[in-house]
């Protein structure tokens, strides 16, 4: 399990440049390291050369001051003058200080300079012996001390050339020890800028690879999306860093779109279809209750007409009776007309609560878009925030995450508007339903009536073939018919101006769903 989470924590796209910049960073600190180290070097080296050639320079200085150091001593026995003694003290105190000054810069030499002061401590000897004699000139002993001096004076000058020789090989070691070690550096600094650089190209050609491509593949997705075009193909999401996850998402994302516009499209095609199958049984409903209007009308002829005949007594029970039957053939035609009015209605009322059930279904799938774009927010947020996180390399991220978010919110409020629509489309059909309920309840009331007229009409040719002399029964009885008649059709001009209204709302309803169906066409799935 510990490897596992560890290949996880490898697997996202910060922990990779968080390892290749630290690689980096430690390459620039061993180069810097480096730099330090080659630059204390070439320092000591620098000491070193210099050094030497102050050990050099202090030796011509040494044989500078033993040549003056030796003039006295020879001016003296040539002049006699008292001051060369002066001048040789002077002289000699120099040369010390400058033997002083080279044993301290060169104390591995020591044995030499030691040697070196020694001829020098018996050359001055030599010296003070030449300037202590009273009358140099002519002296005997001049001759003997000059040999002794100058055989001093030859082995103090070989010593000093053997000690020069060395300090001059050394400063030739340390320079040429410096040009090898600055040429080396030269060398190691041009390799680990070479690596560096190497290291620098090959975690740009990765990030182009694994960041700036998925990106860009990202933002076409993106925008094909947000023009409404879900034709556009997934994303490749078989990493397992922040891209993958995202690319998943998305593709997430763009099935369930596509899914919802599948199932509005469809919706709203079958509420376009119930719409005009509705709108067809209105016009069929609206055209039978005109029907039904006239026929009443002329049962009231008819009625009125026998009863004139039974008032005036002029014409003849059989024509009575016949007059009577084609009544009711009438009543019967309407019976069968407000039966089939009766069902036409129960049929737009079983209509209408399938559109109820429709638009519900509807609103559910509506319910699902919001849903999901609240989602798709959420997650657009969370994307905002992690690329806050990432800083200044998160802000392309933080691009495209606004650009998911405001797709979103494009995505609620275009649900928002699809359930207002519903929610109309629910009231109208309840309304519709209502007054369905109120047709078919005058329908029924019609029905009763016409049943009614029905019986009186049998009850008249029945009065009439028996002759019974029940004529002003009869009348009284036809006078009924005429008010039940007049009633039944008040009752189907109002059927026929609900009709009417019934059509006008089908109409409206059928508009609503054809917009319904242009919002789901916004959507191009194929």
């Amino acid at each position: 399990m510990a490897v596992g989470r560890l290949a996880d924590s490898f697997s996202s796209t910060m922990s990779k440049l968080i390892v290749a910049f630290t690689t980096i960073a430690l390459l620039l600190l061993f180069l810097g390291g480096s730099q330090f180290y080659f630059l204390a070097k070439i320092n000591a080296l620098d000491r070193e050369v210099e050094h030497a050639d102050q050990v050099v320079m202090e030796t011509h200085a040494l044989q500078l001051s033993v040549a003056d150091l030796l003039m006295p001593p020879h001016d003296y026995l040539i002049t006699g003058s008292l001051e060369e003694r002066e001048n040789f003290k002077v002289l000699r105190t120099e040369t010390e200080n400058i033997l002083a000054r080279l044993q301290s810069l060169d104390p591995d030499s020591t044995a030499d300079i030691s040697l070196i002061e020694q001829d020098l401590q018996a050359i001055c000897e030599t010296a003070e012996a030449l300037l202590g004699l009273r009358d140099p000139v002519g002296n005997k002993d001049v001759g003997h001390l000059m040999e002794e001096m100058d055989a001093k004076e030859q082995k103090l000058i070989n010593d000093m050339s053997r000690f020069l020789t060395h300090a001059s090989e050394v400063k030739q070691n340390a320079s040429l020890t410096k040009f090898r070690t600055v040429r080396a550096i030269r060398f190691w600094e041009i390799l680990l800028l070479g690596v560096v650089l190497i290291l620098v190209l090959i975690i740009a050609i990765y990030s182009k690879r694994n960041i700036g491509m998925p990106l860009l593949k990202l933002q076409t997705v993106i925008n094909q999306v947000a023009s409404g075009d879900l034709t556009g193909g997934s994303l490749l999401a078989n990493t397992r860093d922040e891209f993958g996850s995202l690319a998943r998402a998305v593709n997430q994302m763009i099935q369930n779109l596509k899914d919802i516009a599948y199932r509005l499209t469809g919706k709203a095609r079958e509420l376009t279809e119930q719409m005009l199958q509705i709108s067809s049984g209105t016009e069929q409903t609206a055209s039978a209750a005109t029907s039904a209007a006239s026929s009443v009308s002329k049962v009231a002829a008819l009625a009125e007409q026998v009863s004139s005949a039974i008032q005036n007594l002029s014409d003849t029970a059989t024509q009575t009776v016949q007059h009577a039957r084609a009544g009711q053939e009438g009543l019967d035609k309407v019976v069968a007309q407000m039966a089939a009015i009766q069902q036409a209605t129960r049929n737009m009322v079983t209509a209408m609560e399938r559109l109820g059930k429709k638009s519900g279904e509807i609103g559910a799938v509506v319910e699902l878009i919001t849903q999901i774009a609240d989602q798709t927010n959420l997650l657009a947020l969370n994307a905002a925030i992690e690329s806050a996180r990432a800083g200044e390399q998160g802000k392309g991220f933080a691009v495209v995450a606004e650009e998911v978010r405001r797709l979103a919110e494009q995505s609620a409020s275009a649900a928002k508007k699809i359930f207002g629509l519903i929610e109309a489309v629910q009231e109208e059909a309840k309304t519709m339903s209502a007054m369905m309920d109120q047709n078919a309840q005058t329908v029924s009331e019609g029905t009763v009536l016409t049943s009614e007229v029905a019986r009186n009409f049998r009850e008249i040719i029945q009065a009439v073939e028996d002759l019974n002399g029940q004529f002003k029964e009869i009348a009284r009885a036809t006078q009924e018919a005429a008010g039940g008649v007049s009633n039944i059709a008040a009752a189907a001009q109002q059927q026929t101006a609900t009709m009417q209204e019934m059509a006008s709302s089908t109409q409206q309803l059928a508009a609503m769903a054809e917009e319904l169906e242009g919002l789901a066409r916004r959507f191009k799935v194929a």
